[in-house]
């Protein structure tokens, strides 16, 4: 699962591959309300989830950690 949120989050930026999993990707300045828009649909499309609102929040989405967490709570419910 890693493996294919790293490979979408390249396709945003292949700087990318240089920081961290728990590096802040929004305060690095790697993901912005545009990328998490085209994130999220890149996401539910991979994994066959569905992202509510209410889970399309800066702290699901501001490290690989982070976004590896809420994809596996996706995928559990």
């Amino acid at each position: 699962m890693k493996e294919k949120i790293l490979k979408i989050l390249l396709e945003l930026d292949d700087e990318i591959a240089n920081v961290g999993e728990e590096d802040d990707l929004i305060e690095a300045g790697f993901i912005d309300s545009f990328a998490v828009v085209s994130l999220v649909d890149d996401l539910e499309t991979e994994f066959s989830i569905v992202m509510e609102p209410e889970e399309i929040i800066e702290a699901n989405f501001s490290s690989i950690a982070s976004i590896c967490a809420l994809v596996e709570s996706k995928l559990k419910a």
